[in-house]
């Protein structure tokens, strides 16, 4: 039989698929976005590793206080001192004796222009590092969205191309029955065959890509969840409502987390300007000590006799730099020229975000529009492939037009899909650039999870 061989090749395409399919073997039970953002927010190695680096940061404030605060310090050293001496007119001599120094010091700084600047540095970093930690966790909102949602995606093309393959199978075995009965030409058999070969080729693919986007979920939570709740069936209530292009480009140009990161290192580098300055002012110390000073003989004269003193001192250090060879003027001009960078650095920033939420925006507007029109699309092919199976029958429509509205059909069903996930995706990108997105955004779109509807739109 001519339709025996490729409904043959067809299965065991078809085995090898459902194969694939159970490579994945479920680690945890069903989640849906927000808990998926839980496991994330525990287990992401790069959030993790930015919580560190923020405490690391805010270590800096009290390290340079401490250059503010009085410090004391003690010191002790032991020795014993042995050897031969010979003195003027005298016989070589062996000669030993012990000391011992000990001294407790207070230092008071009393002017340290430099480490009020190193102060006020260290503040400004914990707030730029803290901004770097709020960047950090808005970037694993959207890692975790992205990663979720091309898992949904990846999920509704193979679903798609399951139900292609089965529909070019049911087409293939009415063009083998047809064909037998000297109805249709082997040339639609053909067709049949070619496109279920197709059809399998494009399952295959979809199966590796779906076990690929599963990998790059796991890589941010660890092991998956068996199953993940799709969008629901039903507008993108998140997508209405939204305020002007120009406006989202102004908040962002303002609000963006990387902006205000910038902010704070420019505000940095003016604050290395000014201590590089103030390196040519002087610093002043009060100091006070007290120590013994103690040995049981020297070296020095031919009469043997022992010291023991205890010594108290108190006054003030002033310390002024006079010549450096011009190095505090080269630190002053490479500070301020590390201050204009910075500048320019935020600037370009600035424009950075109001280009990304003008895109963004128009992302969000060209994926409603996708959703409604691949929506219309779906519920017209639906009924072109109706028509297109009748004619068929009739003998008006020959088989490649039932094929194509078949393809165009399930084309449509996965654009459509993919068109609802993208959006959500460039909601969430809209409001990260204006520096506004919140977990209560995840809430929102997780509200609108539920049971999937494959087969799109009514």
């Amino acid at each position: 039989m001519v339709g025996q061989g490729w409904l043959t090749g067809l299965r065991a395409v078809a085995e090898i698929s459902l194969v694939i399919g159970l490579l994945y073997v479920p680690q945890a039970r069903s989640a849906d976005l927000l808990e998926v953002f839980r496991l994330a927010r525990d287990n992401d190695p790069t959030l993790a590793g930015e919580h560190y680096q923020l405490q690391a940061s805010e270590q800096s404030v009290p390290e340079a206080t401490s250059a503010l605060l009085p410090v004391l310090t003690a010191n002790s050293q032991v020795d014993r001192t042995g050897g031969d001496v010979t003195y003027t007119g005298s016989p070589t001599s062996s000669r030993q004796y012990n000391s011992v120094i000990w001294t407790v010091q207070l230092t008071v700084p009393l002017l340290r222009p430099g480490s009020i600047q190193n102060l006020r540095e260290a503040r400004v970093s914990v707030d730029q590092a803290r901004t770097r930690y709020a960047l950090a966790e808005q970037d694993l909102v959207l890692r975790v969205a992205q990663a979720y949602f091309d898992i949904l995606v990846a999920e509704e093309s193979l679903s798609a191309a399951e139900a292609e393959v089965r529909a070019m199978q049911e087409q293939g075995t009415v063009a083998s029955k047809s064909y037998q009965k000297g109805v249709v030409s082997v040339t639609d058999v053909d067709e049949a065959t070619t496109r279920a070969e197709l059809a399998l080729s494009g399952q295959l693919a979809a199966s590796a890509d779906l076990e690929s986007k599963r990998a790059e979920l796991e890589k941010i939570i660890g092991p998956l969840p068996s199953s993940l709740d799709g969008l629901a069936k039903g507008s993108l209530a998140l997508a209405t409502n939204l305020d002007s292009s120009e406006e989202w480009a102004r908040r962002a140009s303002q609000n963006s987390l990387k902006v205000v990161g910038l902010e704070s290192a420019v505000q940095i580098a003016g604050l290395e300007v000014k201590k590089a300055r103030m390196l040519r002012l002087p610093s002043v110390d009060a100091i006070a000590s007290y120590g013994r000073n103690y040995s049981s003989g020297n070296n020095t004269n031919p009469f043997d006799y022992g010291t023991n003193a205890y010594v108290k001192q108190a006054g003030v250090q002033f310390n002024l730099p006079l010549l450096d060879g011009g190095g505090m003027h080269a630190q002053v001009a490479e500070a301020m020229a590390k201050e204009r960078k910075a500048r320019y650095d935020l600037e370009a920033s600035r424009r950075e975000a109001a280009a990304d939420a003008r895109e963004a925006y128009q992302g969000v507007l060209k994926g409603v529009a996708q959703v409604k029109a691949l929506g219309a699309a779906i519920e017209a092919s639906e009924r072109a492939v109706k028509g297109s199976r009748a004619g068929y029958r009739m003998g008006i429509r020959i088989n490649s037009d039932v094929l194509d509205t078949q393809r165009e059909r399930y084309a449509a069903q996965r654009d459509w899909a993919k068109a609802r996930y993208d959006t959500l995706i460039q909601l969430l990108k809209l409001k990260a650039a204006a520096g506004v997105l919140q977990i209560s955004d995840l809430t929102a779109i997780n509200s609108m999870l539920g049971s999937e509807d494959v087969a799109g739109p009514n």
